[in-house]
Parts: C-alpha cells; sequence; structure tokens
C-alpha cells in the first residue's frame, strides 16, 4: 500500500498483529495499538500479559500501564495491559489487513489517553504527538 494513502486505511484506536525487531530482549510477535498515524508509518504502543517487573516495582511508572480486558477485546487470549512507556515506530509496510486483529474500546481509548498523559517514562515528542498537541 502506498505510504501517501496510509491515513486512509489505517485507524488510531486499531490494533495490530505485528512482528517487532525493537523487542527486548529478542523480537517477536505482539499486539500493537495504532496510537498515531503519519503517512508512512505510524506510532504504535505495545500489549503485554503483565506490568514489566522492573515497573512494578516503580509506583511513579503505575499511571504508564492500562488495563485491557479480555471480555470487550475478543482478540485476546486474556486480560492485559497497553504499555505506554514507550512507543515503537512502525513503518507502513509492515501493516496489512491481515494483521488487523480488532480496535480498542472508547473507554480503553481514555484510559490509554490517560496514561499516556501521566506516564513519566514518555518522550514528550512522543506524548504530544498521540495527544494532539
Amino acid at each position: 500500500m502506498e505510504s501517501a494513502s496510509l491515513k486512509q486505511w489505517v485507524s488510531r484506536w486499531e490494533v495490530y498483529y505485528l512482528w517487532l525487531e525493537a523487542m527486548r530482549p529478542e523480537a517477536k510477535y505482539k499486539f500493537v495499538v495504532i496510537a498515531h498515524v503519519e503517512d508512512g508509518w505510524v506510532l504504535g504502543l505495545v500489549v503485554n500479559s503483565r506490568v514489566n517487573a522492573f515497573y512494578a516495582d516503580k509506583p511513579i511508572l503505575a499511571p504508564c500501564h492500562a488495563p485491557i480486558d479480555q471480555a470487550s477485546h475478543g482478540f485476546l487470549d486474556h486480560d492485559s495491559f497497553v504499555d505506554c512507556t514507550e512507543v515503537f515506530v512502525v513503518p507502513s509496510a509492515h501493516l496489512s489487513a491481515d494483521a488487523k486483529r480488532g480496535e480498542l474500546s472508547e473507554a480503553l481509548q481514555a484510559a490509554v489517553l490517560r496514561a499516556v498523559a501521566d506516564c513519566p517514562k514518555l518522550k514528550i515528542k512522543h506524548r504530544k504527538l498521540i495527544l494532539g498537541e
């Protein structure tokens, strides 16, 4: 798909199942929430099964995780979290209709925006893009 038309076929709050090379300690498939769309790329937030132990022991980072329930998001096998501590830049070439799994409920969209606004670890430039500032 041409990058110039990305905004026409990818929407904010959609969830894709993508291979992320930047995942640590190793690359793997993850659910990725589209948080911001530009022509040619998107900013994505990763869905994790649990809060990373590194963050769990740091109360200041608790607001960085938005719970996502399986009951309202059928693409999940169990309740999870949208991790707002960092974003992943995903080129449009990595997005396809086959990788799309669904979208976030309106309630979770609001929770993610609160987590983005309140997360002290998220880079300011990413926060501004996601919040539309």
